[in-house]
């Protein structure tokens, strides 16, 4: 006796579920065997497609998938995902991209869109580099498919990473967007009209993800109008996206200030991520980095429960690291009425051997505040990593496993002179009859430092 199609269906759709590698040859051999329930396995099959723009004979897949469709056109309309990545290889072709151009304009049931290079990082994640050419998006027909799916009914995670002048006025198609991520994105402003470079974008978003090398072109082409609009005290401008986000993740540079123009004005967020790098020498040893509590909105005091800060600080010989998580968070901790967790990150590389006062009352400072219980009265754990790693310690790194060297004496003069001893008021620290979690750890890194090297 056969099961009925809808339970085999509901089988499927676990089958489908599953992450392992024969995930999709499983559903395959389903369409394969069983008639009736192809069409469900194709849902599956085709529901996240990942296609190589200008594809060679080393993308194979892309070209199968491109053949496929053609015979089947219908399989598109199962695509919910569509990972779209430009070749670094194929940079200044643009024959490969009418290729998958229709393929791409038919998928009108798309939720999440990723355009992307497969660029290399340079050593800091956000320093400007070269990115995709503009050669790339010279084919009409493609930059007309990337539109269509723009406009998509449904899309509502819109992911560009590692792409250079961009046409912003891509960014007025999208309606329904909630979910937005930028890295490494320049817009160009040709083809924008002059009227719409102040516009309100078309969306309101839930989460937000940018670096400053986005967010500065983002500004650049989509400027801030001199005054707030009248009629509802919103801004006319791109920030007006901006009002109902509650996951906001930034990635900052040290003096890049346009930050304080997301920050501002995000009253809603709940999540905060922020990855800042700092430069700490003599002129500058961080007496004026990383206030960004100043520039939160006022309301988000009431509803942030997540602050997970990475600060990388590139250090130069004999600094004194005077705010090694930054400044005035003792003026601040307080107003913070929803705070469950926050989570303290800290890379210290270069060539340094710090000043002896670099291990003092400095790194009290959030501990100090926590003492008092009115402060966080909703916090529940507190987490505290350090990494060090020094350019004079690679050459020996693999021999010595972090045994000498510049990075294993700063983190011992931790142990020595931090913790615990400017963290005692956090270890057993309570908030309403429990127990604060806290979680401490200091260690070399070496394999941050191969990783920031490029090997």
């Amino acid at each position: 006796m056969s099961l009925p199609v809808e339970i085999l269906e509901h089988i499927i759709d676990f089958i489908a579920l599953e992450r392992g590698a024969n995930r999709l040859q499983t559903l395959h051999n389903l369409c394969i065997t069983t008639k009736s329930l192809r069409p469900r396995a194709e849902m599956h099959i085709y529901s996240e497609i990942a296609l190589y723009a200008g594809a060679t004979s080393s993308c194979e897949t892309t070209r199968q998938f491109v053949h496929t469709v053609e015979r089947c056109p219908r399989l598109l309309l199962h695509v919910r995902q569509l990972n779209l990545k430009f070749l670094t290889r194929m940079w200044g072709r643009a024959d490969g991209l009418d290729a998958i151009a229709e393929p791409v304009a038919r998928m009108t049931n798309i939720t999440k869109f990723t355009f992307s290079s497969d660029t290399k990082n340079y050593l800091r994640k956000t320093q400007p580099r070269p990115m995709i050419k503009q050669s790339l998006i010279s084919s009409s027909a493609f930059m007309h498919a990337v539109s269509a799916v723009l406009k998509a009914p449904h899309l509502n995670h819109l992911v560009l990473h590692n792409l250079s002048k961009l046409p912003a006025e891509l960014l007025m198609l999208p309606r329904s967007i909630r979910h937005l991520e930028l890295v490494r994105i320049t817009f160009e402003a040709d083809g924008l009209p002059s009227k719409s470079r102040g516009a309100r974008l078309p969306f309101r978003l839930s989460s937000f993800k940018c670096d400053y090398v986005s967010l500065l072109s983002l500004i650049n082409r989509f400027p801030l109008p001199i005054a707030p609009d009248s009629a509802d005290g919103d801004m006319g401008d791109w920030t007006s996206m901006l009002s109902e986000v509650e996951v906001l993740d930034m990635t900052l540079l040290q003096d890049v200030v346009s930050h304080q123009e997301v920050l501002r004005r995000t009253p809603r967020v709940r999540e905060l991520t922020l990855s800042i790098e700092v430069d700490v020498d003599d002129s500058a040893p961080q007496a004026h980095t990383l206030c960004f509590l100043a520039d939160l909105h006022p309301a988000s005091f009431t509803t942030l429960s997540l602050i997970d800060i990475h600060i990388t600080n590139f250090v130069d010989r004999g600094a004194m690291i005077a705010h090694p998580y930054g400044s005035r968070w003792s003026t601040y901790l307080h107003r913070f009425t929803q705070l469950g967790r926050l989570r303290i990150a800290l890379d210290f590389g270069g060539d340094f051997e710090v000043h002896p006062e670099s291990f003092g009352p400095q790194w009290g400072d959030i501990s100090e505040a926590l003492v008092d219980q009115c402060v966080c009265p909703m916090l529940k754990n507190v987490e505290i990593l350090i990494k060090a790693w020094t350019n004079e310690d690679y050459g020996a790194a693999l021999a010595r496993r972090g045994q000498e060297g510049g990075a294993f004496r700063f983190i011992q003069s931790i142990h020595e002179f931090v913790y615990p001893s400017q963290f005692g008021a956090l270890i057993g620290l309570h908030r309403r009859g429990k127990e604060v979690g806290l979680s401490f750890c200091a260690e070399t890194s070496y394999d941050a430092l191969i990783g920031n090297i490029g090997l």
